[in-house]
């Protein structure tokens, strides 16, 4: 057996030999192709040995495939989307990209076409979204691509586990050498992550001169005094689950603010007002308490009042009882949109006079005077839904089609943000628990006797859905 393997190898030995001194000798004149190859080709290969024969003809087709590149940049350059301007193509890349899924969606546009790789790599601000919870490798070459833009810090996804170490600090030194660059800043900070992100990032002491919006989720133990007190240029703030310290923040420069489920000092709607209060530029405006833990209704004097002249867009999410008690303290401006999401809405037990509207919503039209020119009306109930309720000064596109017609419409409370513009009032999910047994079309009755309370007597539109027939004619014809 290993007699005829030692055999074996040297048989290949000389083989290989033989190949090699075949492969260096000059190639017979009737071996060269005759087809395949031009007369230059074939003066070139003459007298040549295979392996240099070999070698030109590897050189040539790479030649070959980086011209075939060159002319397929040139062609992809004279189609009509890549003759547009850059500004342009930019743009629509862009608008294109919003989104959670910006850079992954970016490195793939960037596989269609060099002109589009190139055209990508060279722009900035297709870069300046830094997400600081996926690959830091790829986020610090977001940041040198930004080339000095101004950036928008994330994050926003919620880790599977925690990061490890080199995470808190790797980030905390991009905080510290980029912090005049961030314009746009969301952050979604879990309980097993805080501690260690307060730790690192000590964000409470670097300046943020040109931050415009930031939107900080906090599962648990964060103050407001851990943002910045030096933010000059801040018109957004949104705040999920904070511990809200008053005299830390910019109020007075902000044209909107969300406060979701934060804890004011007391729990006291004494605290929301001084926040409402001290926001001068306000324009938009969304408070959502869903906490099981109830408000603290500590007494508010009647004439503390808030005047909001400014706002645009005004919404509340709460319980009945809470929304009363804060509408009550605020006067809006007649163009304000307000939306309203009672929720916990348990009515007095009386069988005679059962209120809907008047247990949250102030008949003062002072507290917001679009409330008496309110004159097209729209009241949808189902019990599986709940109670929508629209209302509008205006005749807009939604009045004057006339959806609801059709008996495939669908609820309202799921087109509301397609709605362009939002109606005036809009009142959303109101769940009523009934105190009695009854038909399914009390809760509808007891809010059309409500309305003449609220709304002029000539309205120019009224519909009603949802058990409506049910409704005696002079019921529904009072309003």
């Amino acid at each position: 057996m290993y007699g005829r393997s030692s055999s074996a190898r040297s048989s290949l030995t000389r083989c290989l030999r033989v190949a090699d001194f075949m492969a260096n000798k000059p190639m017979p004149e009737d071996t060269l192709p005759v087809s395949a190859a031009s007369d230059d080709d074939r003066a070139h290969l003459r007298g040549r040995s295979r392996q240099e024969a070999q070698h030109r003809v590897s050189v040539e087709g790479q030649a070959l495939q980086r011209r075939s590149l060159d002319l397929g940049f040139l062609h992809n350059s004279t189609i009509t989307l890549n003759m547009l301007p850059n500004e342009i193509f930019v743009s629509i890349i862009r608008h294109a990209v919003s989104g959670e899924d910006t850079m992954a969606w970016i490195t793939r546009t960037m596989g269609v076409c060099r002109h589009w790789r190139e055209t990508i790599i060279r722009t900035p601000l297709l870069w300046t979204d830094i997400r600081l919870s996926g690959n830091m490798q790829f986020s610090a070459l977001c940041l040198t691509r930004s080339s000095g833009a101004t950036i928008n810090w994330y994050v926003s996804e919620a880790h599977v586990r925690p990061p490890p170490l080199d995470w808190y600090s790797a980030t905390g030194s991009l905080l510290a050498l980029h912090h005049t660059r961030i314009k746009h800043m969301r952050i979604y900070l879990e309980a097993t992550i805080t501690p260690l992100v307060q730790l690192y990032w000590q964000l409470s002491t670097i300046a943020l001169p040109v931050l415009v919006s930031m939107d900080l989720t906090a599962v648990a133990g964060l103050s407001t005094q851990w943002i910045p007190s030096y933010l000059p240029s801040l018109r957004r703030l949104s705040l999920h689950r904070l511990s809200v310290d008053v005299t830390h923040l910019p109020l007075s420069q902000l044209t909107s603010l969300d406060l979701n489920n934060v804890d004011l000092p007391s729990r006291s709607l004494a605290s929301l007002l001084d926040v409402l209060k001290a926001c001068t530029s306000l324009q938009r405006f969304v408070y959502e308490d869903t906490d099981d833990m109830p408000i603290n209704e500590l007494p508010v004097a009647a004439d503390n009042r808030v005047s909001l002249p400014h706002i645009r867009h005004f919404c509340i999410t709460a319980t009945s009882a809470h929304t009363s008690s804060l509408l009550v303290h605020i006067l809006l401006a007649k163009q304000t949109r307000v939306v309203l999401y009672p929720n916990d809405f348990h009515p007095p037990q009386d069988e005679n006079h059962i209120p809907v509207l008047n247990t949250f919503l102030p008949r003062d039209s002072a507290y917001w005077p679009a409330m008496k020119d309110l004159t097209h009306i729209m009241v949808w109930w189902y019990a599986r839904d709940g109670l929508t309720i629209y209302a509008d000064h205006e005749t807009t596109e939604f009045w004057e089609l006339r959806p609801w017609r059709s008996l495939d419409y669908v609820n309202l409370g799921t087109d509301t943000d397609e709605l362009s513009p939002v109606p005036a009032l809009v009142i959303e999910h109101l769940q009523i628990d009934w105190p009695y047994p009854s038909c399914t079309a009390e809760p509808l009755r007891a809010v059309v006797e409500e309305l003449g309370d609220f709304f002029p007597v000539s309205a120019k539109t009224f519909v009603l859905r949802g058990y409506a027939e049910e409704i005696p004619t002079e019921t529904w014809t009072e309003p």
